[in-house]
């Protein structure tokens, strides 16, 4: 975890401290000055992470702790996460809102703002009033700061896979540092939500290639289907049936595969509103051979079938 992304945590930590009536003098005692410490949550200054680690300890939890409570509890208000999660499931007129919103976001670091000002662009052009050279364009500005910085935070790899998505012809970025950034056991703590966006972009952009690395996809698709079982919503929004059930069709395990395309189906159906042929849906009607209708036709009799046995 990089010093920038530690404040995103400081506001987290104090609102449980306060909720377990924890006294600051007694929270800090040995660990940080009370000084440096309103710098934190004024975000103008960086926490360590040992004393990030401190903390989160001396509150009697740890990371994940803080990861659920950031999800069930502490919402951001500036609808950033659910902006980008509707663009990512093409939900356009949810994310509408949001979008109006974040016109005039100015609260965060720079990565961050980069991020949503790109996710702000890509609505945009998805909405017809900004053109897909002007926005490979704004996607090219924006990623060639990265020649110059750090680019392992999720920040910036979700920027640098959006990038990957549009301008595939023009890679400016070695796959396998992406690969090696995204199996980082605690990149996925760095910023909520957004690992698992970025990660069904690249597992989506590897299999467009024309030449799959089927060991390389399955290492990194079950590590990503292994992280959404973190959170419920992240399994069913981000695809992570859909991912299992490409391991399985790469292992030539085909009643797990289509039962876990089944799944997916079932999930998307329910939790999204868009109706309209998902790039998921066209990969399972090309492996399987038949329609979306006609393949839910088949796996229901088929279901119904062992059930009766």
């Amino acid at each position: 975890m990089s010093q920038k992304d530690t404040v995103l945590y400081i506001q987290m930590i104090d609102d449980i401290r306060k909720q377990k009536q924890i006294p600051l003098e007694t929270f800090i005692a040995d660990i940080t000055s009370e000084r440096s410490y309103r710098r934190y949550l004024n975000q103008e200054l960086h926490a360590p992470l040992e004393t990030l680690e401190k903390l989160i300890n001396r509150l009697g939890v740890n990371f994940t702790d803080i990861l659920f409570y950031t999800l069930t509890v502490k919402r951001t208000p500036s609808g950033i996460i659910e902006f980008i999660t509707y663009m990512h499931v093409d939900e356009l007129d949810l994310a509408k809102p949001y979008y109006e919103k974040l016109l005039t976001y100015k609260n965060a670091h720079e990565q961050l703002l980069m991020l949503v000002h790109s996710y702000l662009k890509w609505y945009e052009y998805r909405i017809g009033t900004l053109d897909r050279a002007s926005f490979i364009a704004y996607l090219t500005s924006q990623v060639s700061y990265y020649k110059s910085h750090t680019y392992d935070t999720n920040e910036s790899l979700a920027l640098i896979i959006l990038y990957h998505k549009f301008v595939p012809e023009q890679t400016m970025f070695q796959h396998e540092d992406i690969q090696q950034l995204l199996l980082e056991k605690d990149l996925h703590l760095i910023q909520i939500l957004l690992y698992d966006i970025m990660f069904d972009q690249y597992l989506h952009a590897l299999l467009r290639q024309p030449s799959v690395d089927t060991k390389q996809y399955i290492k990194l698709a079950s590590h990503a289907t292994y992280v959404t079982q973190l959170w419920l919503d992240a399994m069913y929004i981000y695809s992570g049936y859909f991912h299992k059930a490409m391991i399985f069709h790469y292992q030539q395990d085909i009643p797990n595969r289509n039962l876990y395309f089944m799944k997916y189906l079932s999930y998307r159906t329910n939790v999204l509103s868009y109706q309209n042929v998902s790039e998921n849906d066209s990969y399972i009607e090309d492996i399987v051979g038949m329609d979306i209708p006609s393949f839910k036709k088949m796996m229901f009799q088929q279901l119904l079938l062992n059930k009766k046995t």
